[in-house]
């Protein structure tokens, strides 16, 4: 072999292992900078987009209730849908002192490592629906929390109280209150009603509330199955 053959070989060969040396070094940064996940882990809950409940109130109105649209200040609770009957006149033929109904959704990332039981005990979670009745704590009605299950695997609980608070006219009033608690894919979905009635209820609120319990759930998801 010639001396500039030589040369020429040589010269390719330090190419060659310069050129995998930036490979390899790339490699390296970009496996530091962002490790690989496992095939098929799922992402971190507070990537996730939440599963989304089936809202148990129809759009059209014709029930009575009307889906509220978004306020800002929803937005500090994490409440995704609202939904509100307000009467206008009784069953008696009086007109109404704002009676009525009033349901929020709130979905915000589920605590790392509390359980369904520790929350519906937590006083920041109770207050979500609590607060209606006042911000004081030590004010707040007592609470019946119902342990149940959906599909026979998925944790529920229902916070139930009763007593006064402003109805939709910000009118005190006898008031049915609601809470929903589920824990599902790394989210907490707290689902709260209201219902201010009148002393025998023929307007059916009480019913309402007990419909919108019964229809509002979350799709299993595919990987859970």
């Amino acid at each position: 072999m010639s001396r500039a053959r030589w040369w020429l070989a040589a010269s390719c060969a330090v190419v060659v292992v310069v050129a995998v040396g930036l490979l390899i070094r790339g490699h390296r940064t970009r496996s530091e900078q962002a490790p690989d996940q496992h095939v098929g882990e799922s992402p971190p809950a507070e990537v996730r987009a939440p599963p989304s409940p089936a809202w148990p109130i129809s759009p059209d109105g014709q029930s009575g209730w009307m889906v509220l649209p978004e306020e800002p200040s929803w937005a500090a609770d994490g409440i995704r849908e609202g939904a509100v009957r307000k009467l206008t006149r009784l069953r008696d033929g009086r007109q109404a002192t704002g009676q009525g109904g009033l349901v929020h959704l709130a979905i915000t990332p589920a605590p790392i490592g509390k359980g369904i039981d520790e929350l519906a005990a937590d006083e920041e979670v109770r207050g979500f629906m609590l607060r209606r009745f006042s911000a004081d704590p030590s004010a707040w009605p007592n609470v019946r929390t119902v342990a149940d299950t959906w599909d026979g695997w998925r944790e529920v609980r229902s916070l139930r109280a009763e007593g006064v608070s402003p109805n939709l006219d910000g009118t005190p009033g006898q008031t049915r209150a609601v809470m929903l608690l589920v824990i599902d894919d790394g989210w907490l979905y707290k689902f709260r009603m209201y219902a201010w009635r009148t002393e025998h209820d023929r307007e059916g609120l009480k019913g309402d509330l007990d419909v919108i319990e019964m229809n509002f759930w979350i799709p299993r998801q595919e990987d859970d199955r």
